[in-house]
């Protein structure tokens, strides 16, 4: 007799324990390390009987859990050898559960290097969520991309096939005229575009503009930001009529205030996507929020996410920003690595297949996006032992950051060598 995983679940098996992924439902399941090892065999193929000897669990015992499993709907047993054809993303012959290049998902052009205003979390050290906020930059004037090369660089990234386009604006009204010029012309290219404004940057014209270009808005709500901006932003949303994005940003263990706006902006804009982006100055401030270190981090995974973190960062995957002078970065955070300047490298050069190179200490070095997109978590130490390395999200600068290391992780709390979450 043989036992089988459904087409849509995949086993992961850790350390210490294993998870399956529904990738219909997004669920994720954790099971102990003895059911991993019954199902891992089963998948590999072999008989119960086979299974029994590999592992000196009775048959009864092996035939039970699997049972359960197949009440649940997760598994089926065989009387020979079958072939199930797993669920796949994309081509079903490509020979290994992964992707052969990144989802090109999202480009960052950081337009407008001004910004007269000065936020509290605009100078955090870690930010959970700090590429879909607002950044400040350090180039002269003279040095920042023409209006025509911005839009050069949005016909490029359109033809390569990016899917999504985010703005960040700095102040707008310091180079209004230039930024509406490329935000016009990108609308001929493309309808998903984002742009990032500043807190307090909302009023009726803006919003009249918003909506007249057809952009999507993405408004930052700090915590701790003043009252009377706070409302006044409420106000604008009301106004909206394209689809909205709030950044809510707040210090770690502010639970009680997140959910309290979080129902605020849900009550004034039912089409609204909400994300929080959690703030720290130091990393024990940093971990001590739920949503950043323990099991609340982890999201529903469905087949594309999953196939895309087998084979490329969770993170970065897909991911480029052009900074104000023309500098490629692979994410708006990543400030000082820089692969190139469009002025004179091209986004092929840049981009191009993935090729290792190895440095003198025989080191990965990083020269191009691929380098930074195939960052799986099966190349972090303590991620490949864990079972849940293909669901996890956590920000890669956020990482480096704080270990000054690509292939680190600092801000889980999961121990994958005992199977369970710290405090």
């Amino acid at each position: 007799m043989y036992f089988y995983l459904n087409p849509e679940y995949y086993l992961i098996v850790g350390k210490k324990k294993g998870a399956i992924y529904d990738l219909i439902k997004g669920n994720i399941y954790s099971i102990d390390v003895a059911k991993a090892k019954i199902l891992a065999l089963s998948e590999l193929g072999y008989p119960i009987s086979q299974i029994v000897e590999k592992t000196n669990l009775s048959e009864e015992t092996i035939i039970n859990d699997l049972d359960y499993f197949s009440k649940h709907g997760v598994g089926n047993f065989y009387d020979k050898p079958t072939f199930v054809q797993k669920l796949r993303y994309g081509s079903q012959t490509y020979p290994k559960p992964g992707l052969s290049k990144p989802i090109l998902s999202k480009a960052f052009l950081e337009l407008n290097n001004n910004c007269q205003q000065a936020c509290y979390f605009c100078e955090s050290k870690y930010r959970s969520l700090g590429c879909m906020g607002c950044t400040k930059w350090n180039y002269d004037d003279q040095d920042e991309l023409t209006e025509n090369q911005w839009k050069n660089v949005v016909f490029n990234l359109v033809e390569l096939g990016y899917q999504y386009i985010y703005v960040g604006v700095g102040d707008l009204f310091l180079k209004w005229s230039k930024i509406r010029s490329l935000l016009e012309y990108a609308n001929t290219m493309t309808k998903l575009i984002f742009v990032k404004f500043p807190f307090g940057s909302l009023n009726q014209e803006i919003v009249s503009i918003i909506n007249e270009l057809k952009v999507n808005p993405i408004v930052q709500f700090p915590i701790d930001g003043s009252r009377d901006l706070l409302d006044q932003q409420f106000e604008c949303l009301k106004l909206m009529k394209e689809p909205l994005t709030s950044l809510i940003i707040s210090k770690p263990n502010r639970e009680d205030e997140i959910t309290n706006l979080f129902n605020k902006l849900i009550s004034i804009n039912s089409d609204n996507s909400i994300k929080v982006d959690i703030i720290g100055d130091s990393l024990d401030e940093f971990v001590s929020e739920p949503l950043v270190s323990s099991s609340r981090k982890l999201p529903k995974v469905f087949t594309d996410t999953f196939f895309n973190n087998v084979s490329y960062n969770s993170c970065l995957s897909g991911s480029i920003c052009v900074s104000p002078g023309g500098d490629i970065l692979p994410c708006p955070m990543f400030k000082k690595q820089i692969l190139g300047n469009i002025k004179h490298d091209s986004f092929s050069k840049i981009i191009r297949s993935k090729e290792i190179y190895l440095s003198e200490t025989y080191e990965r070095e990083y020269k191009n996006l691929d380098d930074f997109w195939s960052l799986t978590k099966d190349l972090v130490e303590k991620c490949n032992a864990c079972e849940f390395r293909y669901a996890c999200f956590d920000c890669s600068y956020v990482q480096y950051t704080a270990t000054n290391n690509y292939t680190s992780m600092a801000t889980c709390k999961y121990n994958p060598y005992e199977g369970n979450w710290g405090k």
